[in-house]
């Protein structure tokens, strides 16, 4: 679980941003005819490869819950509940 919640906190801060940014100056420069019709769509490619690796990271994570779920018996949001820690709540430990 917590490997997920390291890849959607790396995707979602440092990954994207870049490739966005990326993304808006390969689109200028090919408005402007410095990059070719492959180059722009190579970036955007980069661009879609992270966001859907992103999602991938969402549902492991969604998975391992149901999993930890299925075999405790009880939900995620009662053991937190019970142990006063927030549901949502990540940890910042490697």
């Amino acid at each position: 679980m917590k490997h997920s919640q390291h890849v959607i906190h790396a995707v979602t801060e440092k990954v994207i941003p870049v490739l966005e940014q990326a993304f808006e100056q390969a689109e200028k420069a090919y408005k402007a005819g410095m990059y070719s019709y492959t180059e722009w769509m190579n970036t955007q490619q980069e661009l879609l490869n992270a966001q859907s690796g992103l999602i991938g990271a969402y549902q492991n994570a969604h998975l391992n819950n149901i999993e930890i779920e299925r075999l405790t018996g009880t939900s995620l949001f009662a053991i937190n509940k019970a142990s006063n820690v927030p549901f949502n709540k990540t940890s910042n430990e490697k």
